[in-house]
């Protein structure tokens, strides 16, 4: 027995340093790194209130009092002073204004019409005719002065044709004048009709208007006569 009890012992005993080795040699376990949340993220940039849309070298025009001011405050007296004198090269005309036709040093009672695209003449005693193979026209004009009329032959440029009330049409001669008003004399062209029932023997349309004058209804008689 002594002998078997010895046995035993030695396995147990052999057992457990086996046991111990075992448990000695495991490797402990890699714990992950533990990674720290950043107290405040970065901010990102913040926003312009305002996004440039224009460049001082091409403003939007219908901006461009606004733009000069914020953008281009240097060149804000140069863009003024240029509208200045894009508007002081025009001669400034009421609504009615004294004319006077082909050269001639009689002034003529003149209406100012933006509204009319060719001007217009008083022309009495019209007659047609042909001369050179060209189609010509003879026309009186009433001198203001003494009511005596003034007779003028010129060649027809053109014939227009004008609405009248109902489903007919005027025909009119065009003629080619010299119009002065104030200091600007153009050879313009101007249809020939009767106007003896209006105040005015002339009207001053756009054709002899436009870029020339600026036209202020407020007032009468603003050119030299």
């Amino acid at each position: 027995m002594s002998a078997l009890s010895q046995l035993l012992k030695l396995l147990l005993l052999s057992l457990c340093v086996s046991a111990c080795s075992f448990f000695e040699l495991q490797p402990e376990p890699i714990q992950a790194p533990v990674v720290k949340e950043q107290e405040q993220q970065q901010a990102e940039p913040p926003m312009a209130a305002e996004k440039v849309i224009h460049s001082c070298e091409q403003p939007i025009v219908r901006e461009v009092i606004t733009y000069v001011e914020k953008e281009c405050p240097g060149k804000k007296k140069a863009i003024v002073k240029k509208a200045k004198l894009q508007a002081n090269a025009k001669v400034v005309v009421g609504r009615v204004e004294y004319v006077t036709i082909d050269n001639n040093d009689i002034a003529i009672k003149s209406r100012i019409d933006t509204g009319a695209k060719t001007s217009s003449l008083n022309a009495q005693d019209l007659s047609e005719f042909e001369r050179d193979g060209k189609k010509w026209v003879r026309f009186a004009v009433l001198n203001p002065n003494n009511q005596e009329k003034i007779y003028f032959e010129k060649k027809i440029v053109r014939f227009v044709r004008i609405k009248q009330i109902g489903p007919d049409f005027e025909r009119r001669p065009v003629v080619k004048l010299p119009l002065q008003l104030g200091t600007v004399n153009e050879n313009i062209e101007l249809t020939l009709t009767d106007r003896s029932d209006y105040l005015y023997q002339v009207l001053v349309g756009r054709n002899y208007l436009l870029d020339r004058f600026l036209v202020d209804v407020s007032q009468k008689y603003t050119a030299k006569k």
